[in-house]
């Protein structure tokens, strides 16, 4: 007496799209003609991959109870998020930031920049910025409000900035650095003066439009720029000043060839560690 037969298992749709693939790959021999081959390779394999799609069946329940698992302590929300809510950084966190959250950071805070000044939506600044709606509402999202089903930029934040200007020295010289701010507003006037900066010393720019940056530049000469600044040499000044004097830019650009240098207003800010 045989021995009886186990129920025949009807295979998954991991196992017909393996198979639809074969069968693709040996039907394909068949023809002579690379086009039709081409073609019959095309309609096999689209089938086999909309079959395949149906095998990745994830237990979310599971997943559920691990993700509560790793973050004891933390709300069912919390723990099954993305992680999407704002990161505050300081003077202090802000030093052992890797140079990839770096540079994540600054393309979120150019989305943030392009919502502001052009009014574009949160997706498509974040596309714009080369960054996702998920990192800029990670890493600037308190400068961002929800009104109905969009997001936009608030009028001004208070965010921490560190941008590259030219500020007054500890002897009254024009010297780089590192400006830090907390304030938007003070973040673009900023990168005003550093465009006027690079249009008063280019070579390239037209004379009324020199005469004009040379204008605001002397304007905004002695004014704050933000809150500290550090020189290349570690040195840090605190309530630094903007320096415009027109001679002072020249002299500077003619020794650090500023006019090859661009930090206009539509650079992203520079967040150092």
């Amino acid at each position: 007496m045989s021995a009886p037969r186990s129920p025949r298992r009807s295979p998954c749709s991991g196992e017909v799209a393996r198979r639809q693939l074969q069968a693709a790959v040996e039907y394909v021999y068949q023809f002579h003609d690379p086009t039709v081959a081409a073609i019959a390779m095309f309609a096999f394999s689209t089938e086999a991959v909309m079959l395949a799609r149906d095998a990745r069946v994830r237990d979310h329940p599971a997943i559920y109870r691990r993700r509560l698992e790793l973050h004891p302590g933390k709300s069912a929300r919390q723990a099954t998020s993305h992680e999407t809510g704002p990161r505050r950084v300081t003077r202090k966190t802000a030093s052992n930031r890797t140079y990839a959250q770096i540079a994540a950071r600054n393309r979120a805070l150019d989305a943030v920049a392009k919502m502001r000044r052009n009014g574009m939506s949160l997706t498509r600044a974040a596309r714009e910025a080369r960054s996702t709606p998920d990192a800029v509402r990670r890493y600037a999202g308190n400068a961002l409000e929800r009104q109905g089903s969009r997001w936009v930029a608030k009028p001004n934040d208070r965010l921490l900035r560190r941008q590259l200007t030219t500020i007054i020295g500890i002897h009254g010289e024009p010297v780089e650095a590192l400006v830090e701010t907390r304030s938007s507003r003070q973040s673009s006037e900023i990168g005003q003066h550093n465009s006027d900066r690079s249009a008063f010393v280019s070579a390239s720019t037209s004379p009324a439009a020199k005469r004009e940056a040379r204008a605001r530049l002397v304007l905004r000469h002695g004014k704050r720029a933000g809150l500290r600044a550090e020189l290349p040499d570690g040195t840090v000044i605190d309530n630094p000043r903007f320096y415009g004097e027109p001679e002072g830019l020249q002299h500077l650009a003619v020794e650090t060839d500023l006019s090859d240098l661009d930090y206009g207003s539509d650079a992203p800010t520079r967040f150092s560690r």
